[in-house]
């Protein structure tokens, strides 16, 4: 994805641990442990706000991936 592509190894785990949470999501609403949704699901929303606040600004039209 864009975060090794970038060489950004902060980004790229942050996006990593997204994954393993939204895998673990899929798991336990299959099985039907709503109750292990709920840590995975706040631990989800954590990696995605932190990666696009320090990492991308808004544009005229769009987001982009910030500069240096």
């Amino acid at each position: 994805g864009i975060c090794k592509s970038t060489d950004n190894r902060a980004a790229a785990k942050w996006a990593a641990a997204a994954m393993g949470n939204a895998t673990a999501i899929a798991a336990a609403a299959k099985a039907g442990k709503t109750e292990d949704v709920v840590p995975h699901q706040k631990d989800l929303g954590c990696a995605c706000q932190g990666c696009p606040m320090k990492y991308r600004e808004k544009t005229t039209t769009r987001f982009a991936i910030k500069k240096g």
